[in-house]
């Protein structure tokens, strides 16, 4: 049992520090501001394309004018799409874009709802649907992979204001379908499409005041030709509205909206909530009052991490890292945000503001930067390179690392770049002389710069080089050989080894001083051949070592000629015995001679 508890406080400690480690790249960045326009805008709308330059829609009401624009990062390109246009209040005109970046736009006037697309330079307009009320409607629009505009909205026709939810696609001409007719639905709808070009619809029923039950909030999907709807909340909330929907690369729903328990009805708090496993899953972005979360959009980005932007108080934005939201202020005044995110998951908002003083239209967005510099140069040196590894920056400058840089130098001042690696966070450098300091440094870069140079290490590869035994050279068992070697930058002891024809053949020293001398006597057991080496190495580091050049060990005069000295002297000795004792035998058994010497001695 004790076990388990340590093993779950373990455990609960280290998703804390994991999650504590998990910060968005875009904390990090600052708001940048742009606006356009002397006069009051309203109806703005926003998207951004697949190069990250942002389209807007906005309306003039003093001209009466609905405009069409592009902020390509320096300049504003405007143009004017429809004169007449007759702006009754906010978000009145909706964008989207196609795979091509072309705009496709969709407004309101006098009861009818009418679809424009920009293509080869020119404007097409169509009705998309004039039948019933549409005066006060709400309504969104969603541009699928074919380039086929899908839309949604309310209409209503009469007291006691029945209202329906459309749903509308162009294929050869406009298709359209009811997705709900149960009475005031629809009083706000989102709609977004998945991965499969498949619709999903948020919508809210309208209450009235005094009210006699409590609001709904509505979810709608398409499956094959029928619509299903989903309740999502009934009892919980004495308001629902100012709500948005949008669908992650899973095809699972993500929604916010705003809600108030009690009046007064600017008392708001902004909630989310997300499908798991077919069960919606709930949660508050934002429960700080003070109307948060009126006029809401919600974007999810390509890591399926939700965005959103809301008003009260001005303008705001959230972002969900997987674990919790985090929230920032982008203007302390303005209203009716819409959001949408560039390829780095960077936010773009635009929204207008009443004061006189700034009318136009307002644009925030967060843009990338250089990465900050990488952390924990590290470097460790072996026998014939040296190895640097580092940890990626705090920062990456809201957008992924491209490339890191290696710096080098034999002075700590002139260091020049000698390698871009990609995104491998080590380097192993053999192009190195041994006793050389070497000094290094890295930076990081993206799309959007390089970073400053990381802290700065130097290493300098130790050296151990062997001057004797030299080649071909014969040395004799029994002799003393003498070891030479110098060293530079190794440790205070050495092992020395001998070495046959590239393998180990014994241990002359497990360790002795490093001070380049070793006497060595011989051994006379240590058999005769050529392609005998020293190796010298550093007890420290097993990397630093050097080996000498081959060299031949012979048997000294002794060992090796002994025996047949012996053996030849001895048969010397034998055949002079021999031949002196043979001599003598004949001498003294020869009759003539002792007669002879017999008469000489008569005479």
């Amino acid at each position: 049992m004790k076990k388990e508890i340590i093993f779950t406080t373990l455990l609960v400690i280290i998703l804390l520090l994991v999650t504590s480690s998990q910060v968005n790249a875009d904390s990090e960045l600052s708001w940048k501001y742009r606006s356009y326009g002397s006069t009051y805008l309203t109806d703005i709308y926003c998207k951004i394309d697949s190069n990250n330059k942002l389209h807007i829609v906005f309306s003039d009401p003093n001209t009466q004018t609905l405009h069409y624009g592009t902020y390509n990062g320096y300049n504003w390109d405007i143009e004017t799409v429809k004169s007449n246009f007759d702006s009754w209040g906010d978000e009145n005109v909706k964008l989207d874009l196609d795979s091509s970046n072309r705009p496709h736009i969709i407004y309101e006037q006098s009861k009818t709802l009418y679809y424009m697309k920009k293509q080869s330079g020119s404007w097409s307009l169509d009705i998309v649907d004039s039948t019933g009320q549409l005066g006060s409607t709400s309504f969104d629009l969603e541009v699928d992979s074919s380039g086929r505009p899908h839309i949604v909205y309310n209409v209503w026709d009469s007291e006691p204001y029945n209202h329906w939810v459309k749903y509308a696609v162009y294929s050869w001409g406009w298709d359209i379908s009811i997705i709900d007719s149960g009475g005031n639905v629809g009083v706000d709808v989102s709609l977004a499409l998945d991965y499969n070009d498949k619709p999903h619809v948020l919508y809210c029923e309208l209450i009235y005041r005094p009210m006699t039950t409590s609001p709904k909030l509505w979810y709608a999907y398409l499956s094959g030709s029928n619509w299903i709807n989903e309740l999502l909340s009934q009892s919980q909330y004495t308001e629902v509205s100012q709500l948005s929907i949008d669908v992650d690369s899973n095809n699972k729903p993500h929604i916010c909206f705003s809600d108030s328990i009690d009046e007064p009805f600017n008392d708001r708090n902004l909630k989310y909530a997300n499908k798991v496993k077919g069960y919606w899953e709930y949660g508050t972005i934002d429960s700080s009052g003070d109307d948060k979360g009126s006029y809401c959009d919600i974007v999810v980005d390509n890591e399926n991490n939700p965005h959103v932007t809301y008003g009260g108080e001005g303008i705001n934005y959230g972002y969900n890292n997987g674990n919790s939201w985090e929230l920032d202020k982008v203007s302390s005044s303005g209203e009716t945000p819409t959001i949408d995110i560039d390829e780095y998951n960077l936010p773009h908002i635009c929204y207008k503001i009443r004061y006189y003083s700034e009318k136009y239209v307002h644009y925030a967005y967060k843009q990338p930067t250089e990465p900050d510099p990488p952390k924990n140069l590290g470097i460790n040196a072996y026998n014939d390179y040296i190895r640097i590894n580092w940890n990626a920056p705090d920062f990456d400058g809201g957008v992924q690392i491209e490339n890191y840089h290696v710096f080098r130098g034999t002075s700590s001042n002139q260091l020049i770049q000698i390698k871009s690696l990609g995104t491998q966070k080590s380097y192993s450098d053999y192009n190195i002389e041994k006793g050389t300091t070497y000094y290094y440094q890295v930076t990081a870069s993206n799309d959007f710069g390089e970073s400053s140079k990381s802290n700065k290490v130097s290493e300098t590869i130790p050296e151990i080089k062997i001057s004797n035994p030299s080649l071909d050279y014969t040395h004799y068992t029994d002799d003393t050989l003498i070891l030479n070697w110098d060293s530079t930058n190794a440790g205070d002891y050495v092992k020395i080894e001998l070495y046959y024809d590239g393998s180990l053949y014994k241990t002359i020293m497990e360790k002795t001083y490093n001070d380049g001398l070793y006497e060595w006597a011989i051994p006379s057991d240590i058999e005769p051949n050529d392609y005998y080496e020293i190796k010298i190495t550093d007890t420290q580091n097993s990397y630093t070592y050097d080996s000498s050049e081959f060299f031949r060990i012979e048997q000294n005069f002794i060992q090796k000629y002994g025996t047949i000295l012996i053996v030849s002297v001895i048969l010397i000795l034998v055949v002079a015995s021999s031949l002196f004792y043979f001599k003598f035998t004949k001498v003294k058994s020869n009759p003539k001679n002792i007669k002879k010497k017999t008469k000489r001695r008569n005479k």
